[in-house]
Formats: structure tokens, sequence, C-alpha cells
């Protein structure tokens, strides 16, 4: 065996001279994957999404921040719980798969709504579990963007090939519970009383159209002169 020199290298061409170097270079490449990762979000970019999935939209919880939410090309709303790192598919039954635009409302982030291609706007109340068409006076199924009113969370707003729309869902409304009246007995009074339960009230419940889109390409047409 030939002995190292007096660096304390091992001696160049030598087994031991190769595996020193590979230990070199796999520190190098660890510290500057340190340097790198120290970097992100200090003007740096870094890839940090579902893998192989084009992305057209994001929004992020304004309750929990590190629970985001993107809409990609053909595999529907994809969650991650950890800031980015990582992935899974929301919402499986969402019957349209391309999600250009996400909203969140700010008040109750189980609430989300997604503007899809073909496919309307869908509401989830469960925070992307599960999703439901929302699409009663839509017209054009075509969504490009989504947005809620953040003083009233209840109004939303969507645009598509036939205008701009806004929807104003109906607050949950106290309904009055009957309670069963109890037997009278000997010695005692019965209770008639009522009760009272708060139940969703979503009835009648339809879009309705803000700006047609030809008025729309009329002021674009006069803006550009």
């Amino acid at each position: 065996m030939t002995p190292p020199n007096d660096s304390g290298r091992p001696p160049r061409g030598s087994w031991a001279w190769g595996a020193w170097r590979g230990l070199v270079i796999i520190c190098a490449a660890c510290v500057i994957a340190r340097a790198h990762s120290a970097q992100a979000g200090l003007n740096v970019w870094t890839t940090n999404g579902p893998g192989h999935e084009t992305i057209l939209s994001l929004a992020i919880d304004p309750v929990m921040p590190m629970t985001l939410y993107a809409g990609t090309e053909n595999d529907g709303v994809f969650r991650s719980p950890d800031g980015g790192t990582m992935w899974s598919a929301a919402g499986a039954n969402m019957t349209d798969s391309t999600v250009r635009a996400l909203a969140i409302d700010p008040r109750d982030p189980r609430n989300v709504y997604a503007g899809t291609l073909g496919g309307g706007v869908f509401k989830s109340i469960d925070g992307g579990d599960t999703w439901t068409a929302f699409n009663n006076g839509l017209i054009g199924m075509d969504v490009l963007v989504v947005a809620i009113d953040p003083i009233t969370p209840r109004r939303v707003y969507a645009g598509t090939g036939g205008g701009v729309f806004a929807i104003e869902q109906i607050a949950p409304t106290p309904t009055p519970t009957p309670t069963p009246t109890a037997t009278p007995t000997a010695g005692g009074g019965g209770d008639d009383g009522g009760g009272c339960s708060v139940t969703p009230n979503v009835g009648g419940v339809a879009w309705w159209l803000l700006v047609p889109a030809i008025v729309l390409a009329w002021a674009r047409r006069r803006q550009r002169g």
C-alpha cells in the first residue's frame, strides 16, 4: 500500500485517492445544496410543487398559510399542508380536471372555490376534500377567474366567456324545531316548549350577470382608441 503524501491526502491514482476524491465531491454538493436552500425565499425561486404537473392557479389558506392549493391542467386540485413540500390530490370527485382559478374564503377557509375549463365553478365546504358544482345561472362554463368579496365573503364573482357574474349566498338562518311534548304525569305538568336550531338555507341561490361580455369587449376597444 502506498503511504499518503505530506498533505495527508492518499497518493493520486490509488483506490484511496478515488474514495477520498468522491467524499470531497459529495461534501461540496451538500454545502452547495444547503446554500441554495438557505436562499430560498430571498429573491431566489426554487422548484416546489406537484411533480410533472402544469400549474394554472395557486391559493394560500389565509388562516393557515402553510396550506396551499394548486390548480392543474388535467389533474384537478392538489393540496399541500406544509408549505409545498408534500402534495396530494384533493377532491377526486371534481368532474372537470383543468382548474384555472382558485379562491379561498378569508373568514372560513374551509370554503374553497375552483374555476374550471368547461365545468364552471365548483365549491368545497371541507377544505377541498369534496367538491360540488356551483353553476346555477352561470353562462359560460369556461371560468377564467374567481374572486371573493373580502368584506362580504358570501358574495363571489366569476369571469367567464359570457361576462362577469356574481352570486350572494344566503347565510344560515335559525329555523324553529319543535320539541316533543312531555307526557303529563301525576303531580307534574307537561313541557311543551319549543326549540331552535340553525340549518343551512341556500335555496334560490343563483349567479346573476353583472357585465355582459359584449360590454367588456366594447370598453376594451374604446380604451384602445
